[in-house]
């Protein structure tokens, strides 16, 4: 039976992948090695500077990409080429693995130390991370806690995540690059949004195996895993996950080393694109007490059901949770998308970026940005306008193992 054969090769894979067990959550092998800082391998070869040059604004990505400060603004909100483009996940997401794109670098160590003690680095890892979560439907509402929130426009987004499983794939290389990056602090926020999604409100269901079999154990920290798996698991509240959301030292980390690590300075906001209260704010970013409470069409607290304003796709999703804060699976109700709704939702035609879909907030971060004078790429130089050298030539050896994102550490792209 299918069953069988499930579990067939979920034994034949453990012997091939050993692995560990830290909060009752099992950590294949390729996460271990992540969680572990790759202690065996030699990711530190001077010569290789391609992701560092990258995010300095000097070269392109490749193939078929551009440089940083022109994806930045140009690919913002341009959902399809962020869902059918192959070859920019690499770029924007180094690692220190071998991934698909053989004309992409692995992250070296000696390039990982230079890029996040540059601040205009960090300010561009930044706006690749707010570029992802915009495609993946949420904003950053504050830099310092990671803490998350739908944008205006979340339900086709959910909807295309629910559908485009190498999307899932993609999101565990970005888990592994922020840990990188040293905004290890924002992946516990990460987990708690999209659990909070996937897990107990099903708006994104098919997520939830991925969530919980690879990006729970990209938390390198024991304690704020065994914190994710205890929410994920129902033993703590939503209320609890978002205290321990909006206070990192809650998590172990130190405020100061948060802002050191984010290049803060006195009086810089600490906000995402949008902020409570913002004029331009979307109705779930107003009169909450949690950005990921669900709300009416006129943007009210409606408990824990979701009517999307003027969403085609997520129905209502009803959810009564037990005296622990764990969803009753009794009571969880969900209204699916039709077939053909989420056909048409999710068609490439949905995805054309001159349908003019993006919401009045995507449109104004775009107008922010292009507004900000970033570089492009006329006023390079000669030498940065080159073609990559020989030491982006890492070839790619990463293999996908599974469907709907059991691909491990071994990225689809």
């Amino acid at each position: 039976t299918r069953d069988q054969m499930s579990a067939l090769f979920k034994n034949e894979g453990a012997k091939r992948r050993p692995t560990t067990k830290i909060a009752g959550l099992v950590i294949n092998r390729d996460l271990i090695r992540y969680r572990e800082h790759y202690p065996s391998e030699n990711i530190n070869m001077p010569g290789r500077t391609s992701n560092l040059r990258f995010y300095k604004n000097q070269i392109r990505s490749i193939p078929d990409g551009d440089f940083i400060d022109e994806i930045h603004i140009k690919w913002y909100g341009d959902y399809r080429t962020l869902e059918v483009h192959h070859g920019y996940v690499q770029w924007l997401f180094p690692i220190h693995e071998e991934g698909m794109n053989y004309r992409a670098q692995i992250l070296q160590v000696h390039e990982r130390q230079a890029m996040i003690k540059d601040a205009a680095v960090i300010e561009r890892v930044k706006k690749s991370y707010e570029l992802i979560l915009d495609f993946y439907g949420a904003n950053v509402v504050d830099w310092q806690t990671g803490e998350l929130e739908r944008t205006q426009g979340y339900a086709r987004r959910f909807i295309n995540l629910n559908t485009r499983f190498h999307n899932y794939l993609r999101i565990t290389r970005i888990l592994k690059w922020l840990g990188e990056m040293n905004l290890e602090h924002l992946k516990f926020s990460f987990l708690v949004f999209f659990a909070q999604e996937a897990i107990f409100l099903s708006t994104i269901p098919k997520a939830a195996k991925s969530l919980e079999d690879f990006w729970l154990a990209t938390l390198r920290d024991d304690t704020e895993l065994e914190l994710a798996v205890h929410f994920v698991d129902g033993s703590i509240t939503f209320e609890k996950a978002m205290s321990l959301v909006r206070h990192p030292e809650k998590r172990g980390y130190k405020v100061k080393d948060i802002a050191a690590a984010l290049h803060l300075t006195s009086g810089q906001p600490q906000h995402g694109p949008h902020r409570r209260g913002d004029p331009a704010a979307t109705p779930t970013q107003q009169g909450h007490e949690s950005s990921l409470l669900s709300t009416d069409e006129k943007g009210g607290a409606k408990g824990g059901s979701v009517k999307g304003s003027g969403d085609k796709g997520l129905g209502n999703v009803g959810v009564k949770r037990n005296a622990n804060g764990s969803v009753s699976s009794d009571e969880k109700t969900v209204q699916q998308t039709s077939p053909e709704q989420e056909k048409a939702l999710s068609s490439d035609d949905e995805l054309d970026p001159d349908s003019q879909r993006l919401d009045a907030g995507a449109r104004a971060r775009v107008t922010a940005r292009k507004e900000e004078g970033v570089v492009s790429r006329s006023s390079q130089t000669q030498g940065s306008q080159s073609s990559i050298s020989g030491d982006a030539e890492e070839k790619g050896g990463g293999e996908v193992t599974g469907g709907e994102g059991e691909g491990g550490g071994a990225d689809e792209l």
